[in-house]
């Protein structure tokens, strides 16, 4: 039996920051974030956009049958490509970077004999 998700009673501003991997100061990663913000009314219709850019102008690498792995916001914005946790650190970061708090969650699946990861 699995334990319950019970979510952290962190502030929201804690899911603002960038690092290494949710780069926030990459200046192509800024520019999309910018672009994106523009040319929205508001943060629901922003954080949208931003969600519908990610999902249909990066491949995901195993549907696409695309060797390459990508792990940084700006390396899967470069390369157009990334597994399920590699575009969720880009989307992150395009949506931080507008003020908007998010999460990240990884699961580690069963998959045969082995696992995967998933975000």
């Amino acid at each position: 039996m699995s334990r319950p998700f019970v979510p952290s009673a962190l502030p929201p501003s804690r899911y603002l920051g960038g690092d290494e991997i949710v780069q926030l100061d990459d200046p192509a990663v800024l520019d999309l974030a910018g672009g994106l913000r523009r040319r929205a009314a508001d943060d629901t219709a922003f954080a949208r956009s931003a969600y519908e850019w990610v999902r249909d102008e990066i491949a995901h690498s195993y549907d696409a049958r695309d060797p390459r792995v990508t792990l940084t916001a700006s390396e899967v914005l470069r390369e157009r490509v990334g597994l399920c946790y590699a575009k969720s650190h880009l989307l992150a970061a395009v949506l931080r970077i507008c003020g908007i708090p998010t999460a990240l969650c990884y699961q580690r699946l069963a998959h045969g004999d082995g696992h995967v990861l998933h975000g």
